[in-house]
């Protein structure tokens, strides 16, 4: 009887920067903390950069390299890298999901990738999974014959963070990361035209109990979204008692609705200005605002909450179980070579994934090629292709000398070259420097007049040669020679 291979679910993750917030990292550290810890699959995450770890997280995760991975896992792929890294894992049989957080963002691509990869991304994928209902139609939309293999998931909002106390004040938060521009427009507009009193204030730059402790004091949250597949600080802000005026991003329709929510159109800043000024002039005439919004924070509590979340993951994980392979096979002995735009950091694509440690396997990351444990051997093609490529590094230090001694030897040649143009009448001016003596009898100069006349005169200029040595011939006596130079 065979034994089943136990899966594990590896997400693969960006890596902003230290400063940048990233919701869809958050979403993915929260989706695999809430794995681990209910005991549904084991779960980890590998971030393109080795060693990274997201500083905003709230949940501890289990965060492994490339060289933990395991032949059996199940990748899941972000949208954005899906068809750089599809494209060299789905040659191997390695079996991958996609998660798409954002359907606005499914032809985004690295660099070299072309429409046909993404194309390839996904029909090979074993499951789509989507943030939204917005998502789906989109990916439902461009790819309507892979609509089976589509799974929605949830997010989920803590509710013992993000919850109204009731400790309001006039203020206005808005986060200025999101269309900054427009953001800018709409509070330079609202700073005459709010009633006195109010204030706002940006949200950035803070970690997660920070920005719920801002948004419970606040009463209007100013919502920027661009193109989301499901913007959550809108929720955040409808969770902590605020009415919500702004965009919804595309992802947020599913949630909203009125009295929480207030649809600007996109661009629309006089409307927008306008919406926000009438607002605010009525929560001035008025102490007591829960009343309305809490029919709302309700359905936004069921919606977002972890159960949900939770059991849309847990009928995903049931579907990876059942088509886990039975062993662990191994990958393609034909080498893939992977794009030269790849970055180096994925480049356990092209070397293979680690073998599991209950098969007592190891791989060669030199040649992709799993050994050891009863698995595939090291043919003697990958042996002939590890010694071409050690007589290549050889020869590389052996040439690298006699290139130097190459180049150096050229520049030698060259300055030779140009040296010996430069000389070319050196053994003229040198004649011409020695001091021609006067004849001692006779005070006729002309016997120096025509020796000059044959040597310097024809290298320096007979006009200005003439001239130097009338001035030095009148100021000599007979017994003097005067001394003409090469010098002008």
């Amino acid at each position: 009887m065979e034994e089943k291979v136990e899966v594990r679910l590896v997400y693969f993750c960006t890596s902003p920067r230290a400063n940048e917030h990233a919701g869809g990292v958050k979403v993915i550290y929260d989706h695999s903390s809430r794995l681990n810890n209910s005991g549904l699959i084991a779960s980890a995450i590998m971030h393109d950069r080795r060693g990274y770890a997201y500083p905003w997280a709230e949940h501890a995760v289990q965060l492994i390299s490339d060289r933990e991975l395991r032949p059996t896992d199940h990748l899941v792929l972000p949208e954005i890298k899906a068809a750089k890294l599809a494209r060299i894992i789905a040659p191997r049989g390695l079996k991958y999901s996609i998660f798409v957080q954002n359907g606005y963002y499914l032809r985004d691509r690295d660099g070299g990738c072309t429409d046909a990869d993404v194309d390839h991304a996904y029909q090979n994928a074993s499951a789509i999974l989507s943030i939204s209902d917005d998502t789906s139609s989109l990916i439902s939309l461009h790819y309507p014959h892979l609509t089976n293999r589509v799974r929605r998931v949830f997010c989920s909002v803590d509710d013992n963070v993000f919850h109204a106390d009731g400790n309001k004040r006039n203020l206005i938060t808005y986060m200025p990361r999101k269309n900054g521009a427009h953001a800018a427009a709409v509070v330079f507009g609202l700073k005459k035209r709010l009633p006195p009193g109010w204030e706002m204030r940006g949200i950035d730059g803070m970690n997660e109990a920070e920005v719920a402790t801002l948004l419970k004091k606040s009463r209007i949250f100013m919502s920027f979204s661009g193109l989301e597949g499901l913007g959550l600080p809108p929720v955040e802000a409808a969770l902590c008692g605020n009415y919500v005026i702004g965009y919804h991003g595309g992802g947020g329709r599913e949630y909203w609705s009125s009295p929480n929510f207030e649809e600007i159109a996109v661009g629309d800043l006089g409307v927008f200005v306008s919406s926000v000024e009438r607002r605010a002039r009525s929560l001035s005439d008025c102490t007591d605002d829960f009343v309305e919004l809490e029919p709302g924070m309700a359905r936004l509590r069921a919606h977002f909450c972890r159960e949900n979340e939770l059991a849309a993951l847990q009928r995903f994980v049931d579907k990876l179980i059942v088509d886990a392979p039975r062993r662990a096979t191994a990958f393609p002995r034909r080498r893939i070579h992977a794009d030269p735009t790849t970055k180096a950091d994925v480049s356990w694509m092209v070397a293979g994934a680690a073998a599991s440690a209950r098969t007592n396997a190891c791989v060669s990351i030199a040649t992709g090629q799993i050994r050891g444990g009863g698995l595939a051997p090291v043919s003697l093609t990958c042996k002939l292709e590890r010694g071409m490529k050690f007589l290549a590094m050889v020869g590389f230090v052996l040439a690298v000398p006699f290139a130097l001694r190459a180049g150096r030897c050229l520049l030698a040649r060259r300055r030779l070259r140009r040296a010996v143009v430069a000389s070319k009448f050196w053994p003229t001016l040198t004649t011409a420097s020695v001091p021609v003596p006067y004849p001692s009898k006779t005070s006729d100069p002309s016997g120096y007049w025509s020796q000059m006349n044959s040597t310097n005169a024809r290298t320096l200029g007979d006009a200005r040669r003439r001239e130097v040595c009338k001035t030095q011939s009148a100021a000599s006596t007979s017994e003097t020679a005067p001394h003409c130079t090469n010098r002008p």
